[in-house]
């Protein structure tokens, strides 16, 4: 096992079905936050107890990053960055656990960044501490006015009901047995104290950056990381699956 500078972010390789699905419940339980496993089987399902997303925006299990079109369903992904945020937080059900699973990455694919918000808590100045506990909206429109949305919809009409939909109210301040941690999407939480949070929590010293390898596995506690992707130009097919504990 390979510890990086963040507390709780660990690059590992198993070799052993039987091993993953109690390494990915530490995981859920909040002991470990990221498990990067190279070379994995690509059975996701039988070797982690991870569920297959059926996406509820786009209707397809591949994300087709790299400007490559999902002509069945009622979206077109693009290949621009992506805000720094934690998957659904914008829902009430935020998926507690996620996997991705890396079937192509050629040359060019963007990288994800993983930004540690439980040792951002734990280094924050109490008096940041204290204006964060409070209860915050996180609301998908927010992206909106932020900058382009990473797929465009196809009709106006389903755009509108999801953005008016997509929001939620949440603890700015989240704990476990494990610890506490912020839970804070720039790209969707609104709260007053923006500016400072992002300052604090976005320092280099808490995150990770992963390139991506065929094969790739990341299973990551998507209460307690925010995650961000840089832009991969569309002549590159970068392709990934998507996993949740749901």
């Amino acid at each position: 096992m390979i510890t990086t500078q963040n507390k709780h972010v660990y690059i590992k390789t198993i070799n052993y079905s039987n091993d993953y699905k109690k390494e990915c419940a530490k995981v859920r339980n909040g002991w470990t936050s990221l498990l990067i496993i190279k070379d994995a089987s690509p059975e996701v399902e039988k070797i982690t107890g991870l569920t297959a997303l059926s996406q509820d925006l786009y209707g397809n299990k591949v994300i087709p990053i790299g400007g490559d079109n999902n002509k069945d369903s009622g979206h077109i992904w693009h290949e621009t960055e992506m805000l720094w945020h934690n998957d659904r937080a914008y829902s009430k059900d935020v998926h507690p656990v996620v996997g991705l699973y890396c079937v192509s990455a050629p040359k060019g694919s963007a990288s994800t960044r993983f930004c540690d918000m439980q040792t951002a808590y734990e280094e924050a100045p109490q008096r940041l501490k204290d204006k964060s506990k409070i209860k915050c909206v996180s609301d998908v429109d927010k992206y909106f006015q932020q900058m382009q949305y990473p797929h465009t919809f196809k009709e106006e009409r389903n755009e509108k009901i999801y953005r008016k939909r997509s929001k939620a109210v949440h603890d700015l301040v989240m704990y476990d047995d494990s610890g506490t941690w912020f839970f804070f999407s720039p790209a969707y939480t609104h709260v007053d104290h923006q500016d400072e949070l992002v300052k604090h929590c976005l320092q280099d010293k808490y995150i990770y950056e992963h390139v991506w390898s065929n094969n790739d596995l990341l299973v990551y506690n998507n209460l307690k990381l925010i995650h961000a992707r840089g832009e991969t130009p569309s002549k590159v097919k970068r392709r990934h699956l998507r996993y949740a504990l749901t």
